[in-house]
């Protein structure tokens, strides 16, 4: 399913962080899409008007 507001995009991820990316995904019982998506949302976007980038998944093994 395509919104006209998504666009469909690939990303060369290292075999390591695909891995912890799907651990994420299934801990929080979301999709890696909807892993990635959440989390670069709230980096990059600003969080109520502020313009510092915001931390929000930790990575650890």
């Amino acid at each position: 399913m395509n919104s006209p507001k998504k666009r469909i995009t690939t990303y060369r991820l290292t075999l390591e962080l695909d891995h912890i990316i799907a651990k994420e995904a299934e801990r929080l019982g979301v999709s890696k899409n909807a892993l990635v998506q959440m989390t670069l949302t709230k980096a990059l976007l600003p969080a109520n008007n502020n313009k510092q980038a915001v931390p929000v998944v930790a990575i650890s093994k």
